[in-house]
């Protein structure tokens, strides 16, 4: 009876265990997918505003096809952040790395875009990619210690809200005052610092991986 009982318990009460041990990541393994999901906040704000209408005058476009481009963004966002959340809380860098290229390919898609049809194609593969990186973050994020987690979120949250402030100030000053492909190009740099701090934590977390 006690053999024929064991069997029939300890299977069910293993698999619980072992998803407990997994370890809490620690807070520099952070730096790569939160700071591209700061990126992915900045890039949506960048052509709101004052900026949009300098992108529509630019192309020639009507006010509905400008009002797609923030909403496209947010469509491949929510993709990108489902995908990004389902792998991310195993593999956060498997989704951070390809999220800050696709960023960086929306970017340069928008900035030299003939159309706002390839302007919104664009915006998608932006959103796709911020989208990528912010459900990876939430998941590793909820995966931190607890005393710390509340701190981490906040502080994360915060910032990402800043990066909304400065990306639509940005855009408006440097849209309206030059060109709003200048714009999106001098944007450029910031994404590819942001890809090697991403690659940077990746190595790292192979080279010193947490402790089981």
């Amino acid at each position: 009876m006690r053999g024929l009982y064991s069997v029939g318990v300890h299977p069910q009460t293993s698999a619980p265990a072992a998803r407990a041990e997994r370890p809490a990541p620690p807070l520099w393994a952070l730096a790569g997918v939160v700071v591209a999901t700061w990126l992915g906040a900045f890039l949506f704000a960048l052509p709101i505003g004052s900026a949009l209408t300098a992108l529509r005058m630019a192309l020639n476009a009507s006010s509905a096809q400008t009002l797609l481009v923030p909403i496209l963004f947010l469509v491949g966002g929510a993709v990108g952040a489902a995908v990004g959340w389902l792998v991310g809380r195993t593999a956060p860098n498997a989704v951070a790395i390809p999220g800050v290229a696709l960023m960086a390919l929306g970017l340069l898609v928008t900035a030299f875009a003939p159309t706002i049809t390839v302007v919104l194609a664009g915006r998608v593969l932006t959103g796709l990619g911020a989208g990528l990186a912010a459900g990876a973050a939430v998941a590793l994020v909820l995966r931190v210690a607890a005393a710390r987690r509340t701190v981490v979120a906040v502080v994360s949250a915060a910032v990402a809200v800043a990066a909304v402030a400065v990306g639509w100030l940005y855009g408006g000053v440097v849209g309206t005052a030059t060109s709003i492909r200048l714009a999106f190009l001098l944007a450029l740099p910031v994404v590819l610092l942001v890809a090697v701090a991403v690659v940077v934590i990746a190595v790292l977390q192979q080279v010193r991986p947490t402790p089981r």
